[in-house]
C-alpha cells in the first residue's frame, strides 16, 4: 500500500484540479448513493500506469481504510492510494445538513482491468453495497464479478454451494475452494449458466443444460489434481441435484432444495429431500426422510459440520417417528457471526430462525381446497411437496409462535398447526412430556432389576441443568432421586450425599425460576464436600466425599477429567438431558463419532459403571456404545425410544388441529379457499385442545410405556429364536428397509456367539428392528383397502382423546392424513404386541401377503379378547403411565418377578396369536374378511373360553389342567389380576378353540358338546402330552421352527378331522361316536403309538408324522 494513502494535502490538490474530471465522478457516486444506497460507485478509466479509478460515496464520515481496502482486494482491486473529499447540502441525495463523503481509490492492475470494471460497474456496485450492508460475505470469490462477469447474486450462489459441500464433509478447506474457483473462472461461469438453464423461471432450457453439463464433464476430464477433481465434480453434482430454489424470489436467504439421490457421495442414510439455506448471517439445513415428515429445528453451534449433526439427528428422528405418522426430519442453523452480547445474540438467533422458516416455506407447495398449488415463480424438478411441519428443539423452544405467525402470514395451509407447541399448542416443557416419557423407560429398567424407581432411592449423575426441559422435568419425576453430580455447558454440580427431600425441593425451586443455572443452587442444601464450579475453571479441587462417591484418587482434576469421572461414576442412573455424544464404543475412534466438541470429555462404554442409562437427549451414546454397554450387563434402550413422547405429543397436536379444521369445527387456514385466507379466531379450537390435554398426555405416555414393554417381550423371544431373528434382519435388509451400513445389526453368527454370555439381541438392536418393522407394516397398509373397513374406524377412534372423538371421529375421512394415521396406529399396535417378525413369519409359513397377516392379527385380537389382556398386563407391573409417585414405601411394588410375569403373559399372547393367525390363513378364504370372520367365530370362541376349565376338570385332563394351573399360580403370585391371570393361563389350551368352533359350525352342533368330546378324545389319545413334546423340541433353527409349526398344525388338523369323521358316522351324536371308537380298539392302538412317541428321548418329525397317519387312518376306519 502506498505511503501516500490518507495524505490530506494530496487529497486537497486532487479535489481542486478542474481538469481531472473528478467532480463529475464524485457527482455520479453521490447520485448512486442517493438512489441505490451506500456506497455509491463511479468508475473511470485513467491511464496505462494506473488504469482504473473508483469513486465511493458514503453517508456521513467515510469508513476507515482498513475496512474498505480488504473488501476491494477480494474483488481483485489493489488500491494504490486514496483521495477523500467532503460535500454537504441539498442536491447530494440526502437531507439538508447531512454529510456525504466521497473517496477516490486509484487501482493498480493490467489494462484489461478497466475494461472489466466498466463492463461490470452495476454488479460491482451491487456487490459492494451487499457487503457493506452485511448481506453478503467479502471473500476472494468476489473477484469472479470481474474475471467471470458474474452478478453479485451468482457469486453468492457459488459461495453457498461451496459452503454446503463443506458442511457435507468435503475434506478440503474453504480457502482452497476460493482459490480453485477464482483460478478457473470459466468453470465457475459455466456452473452458474447450468444453474440458470435448469432453474430460471420461464426460461428453462433442458437442451442448453444438457450441453453445459457435457461441457463441464469435458472440463473435468482435463483436471489432473485429485483435490481439484473432487471439488469441481461435487460442485457440478450439487447444481444438477437442485430441484427448487429461492434464487429468483425476493428475500434475504438463498435456499436450494436438493435431491440427495443424485449425490451418491453423501453419507448414508440419504434423506428423501434436503434444503440448504445460506446467508451472510447463518447457514441452515433441513433434512427429511420422507415427504410427510416432521422433526425439530435446532439452533446449532456446529460451524464446520452442521450436516453431520443434522443428518445424525434425522436418522434418530426417523426411527423415533416409527411411533407416529410422519417420517423423520431435522433442521438446524448456525450463526456465522454470533454477537458477544447475550441479548443481541438471542435477538439474532430469533431473526435468523425467521429467515430460515420463510425460506423453507417458500420452497414448499400449498394446498387450497384440497388441491396442491405450486408457489409462483418456482421451477420444480420434483413432485408435489405440500407437507412441512416443524417443532421446537435445542435453542428454539420459544420460537413456535413465531414460526406459526410466519406460516399464517404466508397463507400456508396448515396455519398454526405448522409448528407444534407455542401459545396455541401443547407446551412440552410445562407438561414435562418428554421427560415423563423417558421416565417410563426408567421405570421399566429398574422394575426388571427389582427396584421401584418411584419409591426407592436412586443415585443419579446427569447431563444438563434444571432450566432445561428434559433434564429439569426429569429430575422431578421422583423425590427419591439422589443427584450426586451433573454438568452442562456452564457449570459442574457436585453433591456426594444429597438429602432426598431437601435436594428435591431445591431442584423444584430452580426449575420454577424463569432462568437458572447450577450456580443458583442454594449451597446450604449441598451435602458435605459438595460444590458448584464453572466450566471455565482450570482445575477443580475434589473433597474426600466426592473422591469416594466418584471413586477417584486424585485430589484435583481438570474440567475434562472431572466430566469423564462423572460419566464413569458407579451410580444407579445416568440421565442424559443435554446435547452431544458422550459415550463411544471401545473400538470407535473420536473422529468416527462426529462430535469434535466432546472429544476431550468422551468415555468408552466399557468404562461405564452405571446400572441404567436414560437418553432424554439425542445421540448421547453411539449405537455401538449402547450395544457394548448392554452386552456388559448395562440397561439402556435408545434415544429414539426414550425421548419419543415429545414427538408423539407434537404429532397428536398437529393432527388434532388439522382434524378439527377438516371436520368444519374451526375454520381457518387449513380450510381456507385461497392462500391469503385470514384465519377465523381459533379460540374455540384452542379451548377444545386445552380440555383434551390430560387425555393426550395419557395417550402419549401409554405409547411410551407400551413400546418399552414390547422390547422386553421381544428380548425374551429373541433368546429362543436366534435364526428367526436373523432371518427377519436379512429380510429387512434385502427389502431395502434396513441398511446395515447405517444401522448395524448382528447376523446369525454373532447372535449365536452371544448365546450363554448375555442377550442374543440387545434392547437397542431390538428397538431398531421394531422401528423398521413398523415402517414396513406402515408401507404395506397406507395404500391398502383394509383401511376402508370398519375396524379402521375403531383404530382412529382409539387415537383420539375421548373429548374430541364426537367432533372429529365422524368426519375423520376429511382429514388429509387419515390413511397415514390409521396405518401408523395399526403398525404400532401390531409390532408392539406381536413383534417385528410376525408378518414375515406368517408369510414364510403360509404364503399370505402382509396385509392379510394384519387382517389375521386384528381378527385373532378380537376373537380371544387380547386387547383386554394387554391392557390389564400393561398396567399391573407399575403405576399408570405418567403417574408421579412421591415416597412410596420400599417393597410396595413387587420387582423382578412381577415384571417377568408381565413379559411371560404378553409372550403367551404372542404365541397364541401367531398360531391362530396361521390357522385362519391356512383354513379360511383370502383375503380374510374382518367382519365376517370375527362374527363367524366370536361367540363360539367365547363359549369355549367360559366352558373350558370345567370341561377339563370333568374329563380329568390332567396334562392341560396342570399346565393351566401352573401358569395361573405363577401369574397370580406375581400380582397379575385374577381375571387376567386365568385368561392368560388358558391361552395355551385355547389354541384349539378355532378347530372346535369350526367343527361345531359345519355340523350345526353346540360348541360345548364339541368342546367336551374334542378334549375327551384328546385325553384318550394323549394328544395334549404329544403337543407339549412337539413345542418343547430342542432347536431354534429356521427349519426346526418351521417343522414345529407344521407338525403342530398337522396334529391339530388330524384331531379335528377325526372329530368330524366321528360326527359324520354317528349322525351328530358325538358322545356315542367317541365311545364306539374307543370300544373298537382303534383309539387304544393310536394311544399306544402316542405314548411310545411321548416317552422317547427325542421326538422326531418322523414320529409325529406316524401319529398323524394313525389318526387319519382312525378317522377313515371308525365304525
Amino acid at each position: 500500500m502506498s505511503a501516500s494513502i490518507g495524505s490530506a494535502a494530496r487529497a486537497a490538490r486532487a479535489a481542486s484540479d478542474p481538469a481531472s474530471g473528478r467532480p463529475a465522478a464524485a457527482d455520479e457516486a453521490r447520485a448512486a448513493l442517493a438512489t441505490q444506497g451506500a456506497p455509491g460507485l463511479a468508475v473511470r478509466r485513467v491511464d496505462d500506469n494506473c488504469p482504473l479509478s473508483l469513486w465511493l460515496a458514503w453517508r456521513g464520515a467515510g469508513p476507515p481504510l482498513a475496512d474498505v481496502v480488504p473488501m476491494l482486494a477480494n474483488l481483485g482491486l489493489r488500491a494504490e492510494d486514496q483521495h477523500p473529499l467532503e460535500s454537504a447540502g441539498p442536491g447530494d441525495g440526502c437531507a439538508t445538513g447531512d454529510t456525504v463523503s466521497v473517496d477516490e481509490y486509484r487501482i493498480l492492475g493490467p489494462p484489461e482491468l478497466a475494461t472489466q470494471a466498466l463492463a461490470q460497474v452495476g454488479e460491482l456496485g451491487e456487490t459492494l453495497r451487499a457487503i457493506w450492508a452485511g448481506q453478503a460475505d467479502s471473500d476472494p470469490l468476489d473477484r469472479l464479478v470481474l474475471t467471470a462477469g458474474l452478478a453479485a447474486g451468482e457469486v453468492a450462489l457459488l459461495r453457498a454451494l461451496l459452503r454446503y459441500l463443506l458442511h457435507a464433509g468435503l475434506p478440503l478447506s474453504e480457502a482452497y475452494g476460493h482459490r480453485l474457483l477464482t483460478a478457473g473462472a470459466s468453470f465457475a461461469r459455466d456452473l452458474v449458466a447450468l444453474f440458470h438453464a435448469r432453474m430460471r423461471p420461464g426460461a428453462e432450457d433442458p437442451d442448453g443444460a444438457a450441453e453445459l453439463a457435457a461441457s463441464l464433464d469435458r472440463d473435468l476430464d482435463t483436471v489432473a489434481g485429485v483435490d481439484e477433481d473432487l471439488l469441481l465434480t461435487r460442485l457440478r453434482d450439487v447444481v444438477l441435484a437442485v430441484v427448487r430454489t429461492t434464487y429468483y424470489l425476493p428475500g434475504e436467504a438463498l435456499a436450494v432444495k436438493l435431491d440427495p439421490g443424485r449425490l451418491r457421495w453423501l453419507p448414508r442414510p440419504l434423506p428423501a429431500a434436503e434444503v440448504f439455506v445460506s446467508t451472510a448471517r447463518f447457514d441452515a439445513l433441513h433434512l427429511r426422510a420422507g415427504l410427510v415428515a416432521r422433526g425439530g429445528i435446532r439452533w446449532s453451534d456446529r460451524t464446520e459440520d452442521l450436516r453431520a449433526e443434522i443428518a445424525g439427528l434425522m436418522k434418530a428422528q426417523r426411527v423415533k417417528n416409527a411411533l407416529i405418522v410422519p417420517d423423520g426430519a431435522k433442521g438446524g442453523y448456525v450463526l456465522r457471526r454470533p454477537p458477544d452480547d447475550p441479548r443481541r445474540r438471542e435477538a439474532e438467533g430469533r431473526a435468523c430462525y425467521a429467515v430460515f422458516i420463510r425460506a423453507l416455506l417458500a420452497l414448499t407447495d400449498n394446498r387450497v381446497d384440497g388441491v396442491t398449488v405450486r408457489r409462483p415463480g418456482l421451477v420444480c424438478h420434483d413432485g408435489e411437496d405440500s407437507y412441512l411441519v416443524v417443532a421446537a428443539d435445542k435453542g428454539t423452544a420459544r420460537f413456535s409462535d413465531l414460526a406459526n405467525a410466519i406460516a399464517v402470514e404466508s397463507g400456508y395451509w396448515l396455519g398454526d398447526a405448522f409448528a407444534s407447541g407455542g401459545r396455541t399448542g401443547y407446551d412440552h416443557k410445562a407438561l414435562g412430556i418428554t421427560a415423563r416419557g423417558v421416565w417410563e423407560s426408567v421405570r421399566r429398567h429398574f422394575a426388571e432389576l427389582g427396584v421401584d424407581a418411584d419409591g426407592e432411592p436412586i443415585t443419579v449423575v446427569g447431563i444438563g441443568d434444571m432450566s432445561g426441559d428434559v433434564f429439569g422435568n426429569g429430575l422431578l419425576q421422583s423425590d427419591q432421586l439422589r443427584l450426586v453430580a451433573a454438568f452442562d455447558h456452564r457449570h459442574l454440580f457436585l453433591d456426594p450425599d444429597p438429602d432426598p427431600d431437601r435436594s428435591y425441593a431445591e431442584r423444584r425451586r430452580l426449575a420454577a425460576l424463569p432462568t437458572s443455572s447450577w450456580d443458583d443452587y442454594d449451597r446450604s442444601v449441598l451435602s458435605a464436600g459438595g460444590g458448584v464450579f464453572p466450566l471455565s475453571a482450570r482445575r477443580v479441587p475434589l473433597s474426600p466425599q466426592i473422591r469416594a462417591r466418584l471413586r477417584v484418587d486424585a485430589e484435583c482434576l481438570t474440567v475434562d477429567e472431572l466430566i469423564r469421572s462423572i460419566l464413569r461414576a458407579p451410580v444407579d442412573l445416568l440421565w442424559n438431558g443435554g446435547i452431544g455424544t458422550w459415550v463411544k464404543a471401545s473400538r470407535e475412534d473420536h473422529h468416527a463419532v462426529g462430535d469434535k466438541a466432546r472429544d476431550r470429555c468422551r468415555v468408552d462404554a466399557s468404562e461405564l459403571r452405571v446400572r441404567v442409562v436414560a437418553e432424554g437427549g439425542n445421540l448421547g451414546l453411539t449405537e455401538a456404545a449402547r450395544v457394548e454397554y448392554c452386552l456388559a450387563g448395562g440397561r439402556c434402550n435408545t434415544d429414539f425410544i426414550d425421548n419419543s413422547a415429545g414427538v408423539d405429543c407434537s404429532d397428536r397436536e398437529v393432527n388434532l388441529k388439522i382434524g378439527l379444521a377438516a371436520a368444519g369445527r374451526v375454520p381457518g387456514p387449513i380450510g381456507g379457499s385461497s392462500p391469503g385466507t385470514a384465519p377465523v379466531d381459533p379460540s374455540g379450537r384452542d379451548d377444545l385442545l386445552a380440555a383434551a390435554t390430560g387425555e393426550v398426555v395419557q395417550l402419549v405416555l401409554a405409547d411410551s410405556a407400551r413400546q418399552v414393554l414390547s422390547l422386553s417381550v421381544s428380548e425374551r423371544q429373541a433368546a429362543v429364536s436366534v435364526e428367526g431373528m436373523a432371518r427377519l434382519t436379512g429380510h429387512l435388509v434385502s427389502a431395502g428397509i434396513l441398511d446395515p451400513s447405517v444401522d448395524p445389526v448382528p447376523d446369525q453368527e454373532v447372535m449365536r456367539a452371544r448365546m450363554g454370555r448375555g442377550p442374543v439381541l440387545t434392547r437397542p438392536e431390538i428397538a431398531i428392528l421394531h422401528a423398521y418393522g413398523k415402517r414396513e407394516v406402515f408401507g404395506e397398509l397406507v395404500g391398502s383397502d383394509l383401511l376402508a373397513e370398519p375396524a379402521t374406524a375403531e383404530t382412529l377412534d382409539a387415537y383420539l382423546p375421548a373429548t374430541l372423538r364426537p367432533l372429529i371421529g365422524p368426519r375423520f375421512d376429511r382429514h388429509p392424513l387419515w390413511r397415514a394415521i390409521a396405518a401408523s396406529q395399526l403398525a404400532n399396535d401390531l409390532v408392539d404386541r406381536v413383534g417385528a417378525g410376525f408378518l414375515f413369519r406368517l408369510e414364510e409359513l403360509t404364503g399370505a401377503p402382509p396385509v392379510d397377516g394384519v387382517r389375521a392379527f386384528l381378527i385373532t385380537r378380537d376373537l380371544f379378547g387380547l386387547a383386554w389382556v394387554w391392557e390389564a398386563v400393561d398396567g399391573h407391573h407399575q403405576p399408570a403411565a405418567g403417574t408421579p409417585c412421591r415416597g412410596r414405601r420400599r417393597g410396595d411394588v413387587p420387582g423382578g418377578d412381577r415384571v417377568d410375569a408381565a413379559v411371560e403373559a404378553l409372550l403367551r399372547c404372542r404365541m397364541l396369536q401367531e398360531y391362530a393367525a396361521q390357522w385362519l390363513l391356512r383354513r379360511r378364504p383370502r383375503p380374510l374378511d374382518l367382519t365376517a370372520e370375527t362374527m363367524r367365530y366370536y361367540d363360539g370362541v367365547s363359549e369355549v373360553a367360559m366352558a373350558l376349565p370345567e370341561t377339563l376338570r370333568r374329563l380329568g385332563a390332567r396334562e392341560e389342567l396342570d399346565a393351566i394351573e401352573t401358569v395361573r399360580r405363577r401369574l397370580l403370585g406375581a400380582g397379575l389380576p385374577l381375571r387376567a391371570a386365568e385368561q392368560v393361563a388358558r391361552l395355551k389350551v385355547m389354541v384349539n378353540a378355532l378347530d372346535i368352533v369350526d367343527v361345531a359350525l359345519q355340523h350345526d352342533i353346540a360348541v360345548t358338546e364339541v368342546l367336551t368330546e374334542y378334549f375327551d378324545l384328546g385325553v384318550r389319545l394323549g394328544l395334549g402330552r404329544l403337543t407339549t413334546r412337539i413345542v418343547d423340541r430342542p432347536g431354534d433353527s429356521y427349519w426346526e421352527t418351521m417343522a414345529k409349526a407344521s407338525l403342530r398344525s398337522k396334529l391339530a388338523s388330524s384331531h379335528a378331522r377325526l372329530v368330524e369323521a366321528l360326527l359324520a358316522r354317528a349322525g351328530g351324536d358325538l358322545d356315542t361316536a367317541v365311545k364306539r371308537a374307543a370300544r373298537s380298539g382303534g383309539v387304544s392302538r393310536v394311544r399306544a403309538v402316542v405314548d411310545e412317541v411321548v416317552e422317547a428321548p427325542e421326538v422326531t418329525s418322523a414320529m409325529v408324522a406316524a401319529v398323524v397317519l394313525r389318526l387319519d387312518d382312525l378317522a377313515d376306519l371308525v365304525p
